[in-house]
């Protein structure tokens, strides 16, 4: 009975001493890897040197103490005999110490690697940012590729990216802003063609719909030259873009069917001035009918040279009625104010251009029949300069042309005037060009016409 309770608790005491040492086996074996892979990391990131040599040392220890609890392990029986000597607790306990040591210095590493830039914490960087980086050697082969490029060359291609050169070669060929034709021109020779004469910038849209920005440049790395690509995502710039382009394009359909509405515009205009021209021209006619026929009746003398002057004024205006459709040249209106016994002179260089002829010409007829008319005048004075200042459509500061008409006849009082037909019709077509008119009564009367250039 007592051989067989001896047995048991042997055996009892034997399952206890194994599952003691396997433990503490396993704990060694745990922490050696463990101080296997911080040597390699604390070698491979150039760490302190300490950390190496510590490391080194604990691997040794280590592996002596897995050695020796395998040893401990194959003789269990005699451990069991004998039970836990001072130097298998002292073993024990030294493996608990290299335990503590290997954690604590673990955790410093991790430490030292969160406040230091080593390549990890670089490639990790890089990994994080929302823009795709290649660099790669002249002759394609990849120095360094983020996350972001690579989903890009497997959106693209279908997989990663092993050759530069012929990642930026797809790039270009599908590139949005040239056509086939200028490709297969430009792709002629590209091996051996200058990285940095061929084309730097592309845009290429994914097949998810979003659209990216490729810029290629030159950088040093090692005294070595290294060829960036950069990705930027512009998604939301082309989409603007886009719908510029299609705004652009109403804008423009807009324009010409207001340069259409203006056309007419001023085809109405001319035809309603024309009009009222006539009917002022008829009306005209018609007094100076009637104080001819007074005249021939009454053989009243007193009216024979307010008769004249009428019918010379009724002459111009018919003239100037019968060349409505073909505006007057200067030569044919300074004969005809000559015919009226007005004397012109002209400083300055009389515009060429139809928009300006018409309205001087206009202004000019309109202001020799009212210096007639009204001030008994016997020269009108014509001054063109061309300078600069702000015009009627524009507060930026512009060329234009300044036409300034005069005469010597009477000043009119300035509280009676008012502006007949045709000073209001000559203010129209001025403002119809984005020009200004005014007339001044300083020293004789001048009327002031100010003509943008560039209309």
């Amino acid at each position: 009975m007592m051989n067989t309770i001896f047995a048991l608790s042997s055996i009892y005491n034997q399952k206890i001493f194994a599952m003691i040492l396997g433990s503490v086996a396993l704990e060694t074996l745990i922490f050696l890897v463990i101080a296997i892979y911080n040597l390699i990391r604390t070698c491979f990131q150039k760490t302190k040197r300490a950390y190496s040599i510590l490391f080194g040392v604990l691997v040794l220890i280590e592996y002596i103490i897995l050695q020796v609890l395998i040893i401990l392990i194959k003789d269990i029986k005699t451990v069991v005999d004998i039970g836990f000597d001072n130097k298998t607790v002292a073993l024990i306990l030294l493996q608990s110490t290299i335990t503590v040591i290997v954690l604590a210095i673990t955790q410093t590493i991790r430490r030292w690697e969160k406040k230091t830039v080593n390549k990890a914490s670089l490639k990790e960087g890089l990994d994080s940012l929302p823009v795709g980086l290649l660099f790669y050697w002249k002759e394609g082969m990849v120095k360094l590729v983020n996350n972001k490029m690579d989903s890009i060359s497997r959106l693209l291609t279908g997989e990663g990216v092993y050759s530069g050169t012929e990642f930026w070669d797809m790039l270009v060929s599908k590139d949005m802003k040239i056509l086939p034709a200028d490709m297969e021109s430009k792709g002629k020779n590209r091996d051996n063609a200058d990285p940095a004469s061929e084309k730097n910038e592309c845009i290429v849209r994914l097949d998810d719909g979003s659209v990216y920005s490729f810029k290629r440049s030159i950088c040093i790395f090692e005294d070595h030259e290294l060829v960036e690509i950069r990705a930027t995502d512009v998604s939301e710039e082309q989409l603007l873009n886009e719908k510029l382009k299609v705004k652009r394009i109403k804008v423009d359909e807009i324009k010409k069917r207001l340069q259409s509405l203006n056309t007419e515009i001023e085809t109405m205009t001319v035809q309603k001035e024309i009009l009222a021209t006539k009917s002022k021209v008829h009306d005209d006619l018609g007094k100076t009918l009637i104080m001819t026929r007074k005249y021939l009746e009454t053989n009243d003398e007193s009216l024979g040279d307010e008769i004249i002057k009428q019918w010379k004024l009724n002459t111009m205006l018919l003239r100037g009625e019968e060349n409505d459709n073909n505006i007057f040249e200067y030569s044919t209106l300074t004969k005809d104010i000559s015919k009226m016994g007005l004397k012109l002179e002209v400083q300055g260089i009389l515009p060429k251009r139809k928009e300006h002829k018409d309205i001087i010409i206009s202004g000019l007829r309109t202001c020799a029949t009212n210096s007639l008319k009204h001030g008994n005048a016997k020269t009108m004075f014509v001054k063109i300069t061309n300078t600069k200042g702000r015009t009627l459509t524009s507060f930026n500061e512009k060329e234009y042309l300044q036409v300034e008409i005069s005469n010597d006849g009477e000043l009119p009082e300035a509280e009676g005037f008012s502006e007949g037909g045709g000073l209001s019709n000559l203010r129209k077509s001025v403002e119809a060009i984005g020009g200004i008119m005014w007339i001044e009564f300083v020293d004789v009367f001048k009327v002031v016409l100010k003509l943008p250039t560039k209309l």
